[in-house]
């Protein structure tokens, strides 16, 4: 594979971009990087996959196969990734690479995959585009003998394909052929379904497919932006809209910005408005997390109630498990994990759920209990907290501020004060050019995170 002249790697996080170490540091062709389930950044390469980490790429594998640089990549809910190879379908357990042959030796290069909502893989076979189910039995791929074509291409050669699973049970294929469209599979009904894109003003040569949340499908092709509702579809083209002539990726953020990424050019935000709204009785809406499931607080009392995105099931935290008995805000860290701020046997605490288990930090001598008006997330992930009452009140406390960070696996906390300057409690704003901190309460101060910490 040819190496890039320009190989820089950009995250964004929403307040601003930052570039990762050049992949070829580690003499890597990068295919994609993503998150993975656990907050990590994963780079897929030609040699191998690497996981950012103290400011460098670390190899977790290396492999040997050729990778369809045109495919997504597919995270199982049993941890594993699936994404396509030129010579079969490759598996990444976290540990190693693994490819698994098609059976086909006239044609072993897989174009797209997906895993559909009956958790078995989808995928499309060149040369025509052909569709087959692959069972996973307990997440492990099933032999080629016991995969089932379940659309026969009339094409005599597609050259590429895009697959998208739903939320309502179907599986989404579009190609570029221009006599194709989209494609719809009906899981549970076993039929399919045919959308002549030119028909509706639109171009049937495609070149992507994505579902945003709220159920709406996105197909991209040749300059066109398809829409789709469930039951009619809108157009959009250039130049009257920007939209990349060229292969784009689309995909979209946690806060409902849909994307249109274009390869070697430009970045395209669409200010997508989801026009809908939903009100729960007895929850106050927190955050959205870093995969998409949804945080309240309850009203009436010390629980926090998550709403899974992956399986649409409500789940309850009590006191007993969080440790916090009088909860006032949640905030979602870049990390994925999730803090609770609030009070523990009338004491400032705070607790991080992990995706697993939540874990306490308690401070007595700072105060009585958190503020739910001081309490900040930085542009580079950190947290700093307020107390919640007035030195007046209680003046036998530290107050201050609390200043939560994440580096290399675990969180360090620090406690700021300044003799100039009383804020017990306070609301605190960032400057986004010099990330210093505006606090107001008695007086009005600026807070630089040097070393040592400056005020002003």
């Amino acid at each position: 594979m040819k190496k890039p002249e320009d190989d820089r790697i950009f995250y964004f996080d929403r307040e601003r971009s930052r570039s990762l170490p050049r992949p070829s540091s580690v003499n890597a062709v990068p295919y994609r990087v993503i998150f993975s389930d656990k907050g990590k950044i994963l780079m897929f390469a030609d040699n191998g996959i690497y996981q950012f980490n103290k400011n460098k790429w670390a190899l977790l594998t290396s492999h040997q196969y050729a990778i369809n640089t045109s495919s997504e990549i597919v995270r199982a809910p049993d941890g594993r990734y699936w994404f396509s190879g030129l010579n079969g379908i490759l598996e990444f357990d976290g540990e190693r690479v693994f490819q698994h042959i098609t059976g086909n030796p006239d044609s072993p290069a897989v174009q797209s995959l997906c895993i559909g909502s009956d958790q078995q893989l989808y995928v499309t076979l060149g040369p025509k585009g052909d569709v087959y189910r692959c069972p996973l039995v307990d997440g492990a791929l099933t032999a080629p003998s016991e995969w089932e074509r379940i659309y026969e291409s009339k094409r005599e050669f597609v050259h590429r394909s895009w697959m998208a699973s739903t939320q309502n049970g179907e599986i989404w294929v579009v190609n570029n052929h221009e006599h194709d469209g989209a494609l719809v599979y009906d899981i549970e009904n076993d039929t399919w379904t045919s959308y002549n894109l030119r028909s509706i003003g639109g171009e049937n040569f495609c070149t992507t497919v994505m579902e945003s949340r709220d159920g709406h499908i996105w197909v991209v092709g040749r300059g066109s932006l398809h829409l789709f509702d469930g039951e009619s579809w809108k157009v959009y083209k250039g130049p009257e809209y920007p939209i990349p002539d060229a292969q784009p990726f689309i995909t979209q953020d946690a806060d409902g910005f849909v994307y249109l990424i274009e390869q070697g050019a430009f970045i395209r935000r669409i200010d997508y408005s989801q026009k809908y709204y939903r009100t729960l009785r007895g929850l106050h809406f927190q955050a959205e997390g870093s995969d998409g499931s949804y945080w309240y607080l309850d009203v009436d009392g010390d629980v926090i109630v998550e709403q899974r995105r992956q399986d649409s099931q409500w789940v309850r935290y009590s006191r007993e498990e969080t440790g916090i008995d009088a909860p006032v805000s949640l905030v979602v860290l870049n990390n994925g994990h999730v803090l609770c701020a609030g009070s523990a046997a009338e004491a400032a605490a705070f607790s991080i759920f992990d995706g697993q288990a939540w874990n306490l930090y308690r401070y007595p001598e700072f105060a009585p209990g958190l503020s739910h008006l001081g309490i900040l997330k930085l542009n580079n992930g950190d947290v700093v907290l307020s107390c919640g009452q007035a030195e007046n009140e209680y003046p036998n406390y530290l107050g201050g501020m609390l200043h939560v960070s994440y580096r290399d696996g675990k969180y360090t906390v620090s406690r700021h004060e300044s003799s100039e300057v009383t804020f017990r409690p306070w609301t605190v704003v960032e400057d986004p050019v010099s990330a210093e901190l505006w606090i107001g309460a008695e007086n009005l101060a600026r807070v630089h995170f040097g070393s040592p910490v400056e005020w002003v």
